[in-house]
């Protein structure tokens, strides 16, 4: 844990700031907005809504609400070489190639007392100007080597079951669990996108929480 720890505070890659995409925001704003009223439309259920608070240290993006912290980072391709290099003494060769692949550092802290789930498929790359973009699993990434015709295909996937999101997962009370999340870049690759982080779901409640991060041109 010390190791990843030191993984990630080396991560030194943007500076992410407000939402640049106003339609997605506006969705968001509407159904907090609908949310935040009681059924007699008292606004005053406004201010017992749980809010979302960010804060932003360098390369690091975080979200805080009151059952649980989500940080994600976006790594250039060095930043992902770094990170295999390190993981477990480098047993696990990097998978990814820098020219295909768009790679996001995220960790769930969960700091609840029940247990929540997360379904990484639910969390989609929004671009600026073009569709949500769907993360690579196993079977989706497996079948693009397949296809591309890659050597050592087996070892490629097993550093992707190691090390990235895939299915979802349930994190206890108390635990924090950080992978990667691995989407397709598209023909231009995006200076700016948001991760839209849905369908996290804690006390039977469901949370979508929008990441922004600029300057990933590279």
């Amino acid at each position: 844990m010390k190791q990843l720890a030191i993984i990630l505070l080396t991560l030194s890659l943007l500076t992410a700031c407000s939402t640049p995409y106003d339609t997605y925001k506006a969705a968001l704003d509407e159904k907090d907005e609908k949310t935040s009223l009681d059924d007699k439309g008292d606004r005053a259920a406004a201010a017992k809504k749980e809010s979302l608070k960010y804060d932003f240290e360098g390369s690091t993006v975080r979200c805080t609400t009151g059952d649980f912290v989500i940080e994600a980072s976006y790594l250039t391709p060095e930043m992902v070489d770094m990170y295999y290099s390190m993981f477990k003494g480098g047993v696990y060769k990097n998978p990814f190639n820098a020219d295909v692949f768009i790679i996001f550092s995220m960790t769930i802290d969960n700091r609840g007392d029940k247990p929540m789930t997360y379904n990484p498929r639910m969390t989609l790359m929004h671009v600026e100007n073009g569709e949500p973009v769907q993360m690579k699993d196993f079977s989706s990434l497996y079948a693009f080597y397949e296809l591309a015709e890659t050597e050592d295909i087996e070892k490629r996937m097993e550093s992707f079951r190691v090390t990235c999101f895939d299915t979802t997962v349930t994190i206890e009370p108390g635990e924090k669990v950080q992978k990667l999340l691995v989407y397709p870049r598209t023909k231009e690759t995006p200076k700016s996108v948001i991760l839209g982080v849905n369908n996290i779901y804690t006390n039977y409640k469901s949370h979508t929480i929008p990441l922004t991060f600029q300057d990933i041109s590279r």
